[in-house]
C-alpha cells in the first residue's frame, strides 16, 4: 500500500505533466511524541525535560516582549 508521500508525489506527477518542479509540503511528525525518552536525547542531545524548559522561557519571554511592546505602542513611551 503506498504511503502519503507516494500519493503527494503521484498527485503533483498527475497535475503537473510537464514536469514543472512543484514544492510538496509532507506533513510532519512530533518529536516529543515519535521519540521515546532515549532517542529524543539521542537524536537531539538535550532531553525532553530540558527542551520542555527551554519553550517555556522562549515563550514567556516572547509574551513579556509583546506586552512590553504594546504597552509602548499604546502610550508613546
Amino acid at each position: 500500500m503506498a504511503d502519503e508521500s507516494d500519493l503527494c508525489l503521484f498527485n503533483n506527477y498527475v497535475n503537473n505533466p510537464c514536469g514543472i518542479n512543484v514544492r510538496v509540503v509532507l506533513p510532519r511528525t512530533d518529536p516529543f511524541e515519535e521519540y521515546a525518552d532515549a532517542k529524543f536525547k539521542e537524536r537531539y542531545r538535550l532531553s525532553k525535560s530540558t527542551v520542555f524548559r527551554l519553550l517555556s522561557e522562549v515563550k514567556v519571554s516572547a509574551d513579556s516582549f509583546v506586552v512590553h511592546t504594546l504597552h509602548t505602542a499604546s502610550f508613546g513611551c
